[in-house]
C-alpha cells in the first residue's frame, strides 16, 4: 500500500522508516492527518452545518463529503492510489457513524456547557483514535 520508490526523497525515506511490526511511525504522517482533520472538521464547516448536521442526513454526509475530500488533500503524499481510496473510505465511514451520534448528543446538551463539551471531546477522541489507528492499519499492509 506504500509509494514507489518514484517519489521525493522524503517520501521515500519515511517509508523506510516505518516498522510495522514494532508499530513505530514518524511523528510527522500523524501530525499531517491531525492538521487535515482539525481544517476538514473545524475551518471548514460552518456553524449551519454544525447545527443542522444533528437533525438531517443531508448536512451530515454534506459535511463528511467536505471532510473526506480535505482529508485527502492532507494525506496523498502519503499513500498509493489503492491505500488512499482505503484510508478515505473508511475514515468518513466512520466520521459519519461518529458524527451521527455525537452530534444528537451535543444537540441534546447544548444548553448544558458541562455536558455538551464532554460530548465535543469524546467526538475529538474517537476521530483521532480512529484517523491514528488507521494509519498504523494501513501503512502497515
Amino acid at each position: 500500500m506504500f509509494l514507489d520508490n518514484t517519489r521525493s526523497i522524503a517520501e521515500f525515506q519515511f517509508l523506510s522508516t516505518f516498522d510495522s511490526m514494532s508499530m513505530q511511525m514518524p511523528l510527522w504522517p500523524i501530525l499531517i492527518i491531525l492538521f487535515g482533520h482539525w481544517v476538514g472538521d473545524f475551518l471548514l464547516q460552518g456553524s449551519t452545518m454544525a447545527e443542522r448536521k444533528s437533525n438531517s442526513l443531508l448536512w451530515l454526509t454534506i459535511h463528511v463529503l467536505i471532510y473526506t475530500a480535505t482529508l485527502g488533500v492532507f494525506s496523498f503524499v502519503l499513500f498509493d492510489q489503492n491505500g488512499l481510496i482505503d484510508f478515505l473510505l473508511f475514515n468518513g465511514a466512520l466520521h459519519f457513524l461518529t458524527d451521527f451520534l455525537t452530534s444528537k448528543l451535543a444537540a441534546k446538551y447544548k444548553l448544558n456547557p458541562r455536558i455538551f463539551f464532554l460530548v465535543l471531546g469524546f467526538d475529538q477522541l474517537i476521530h483521532t483514535v480512529t484517523l491514528i489507528g488507521s494509519m498504523f492499519f494501513y501503512f502497515g499492509r
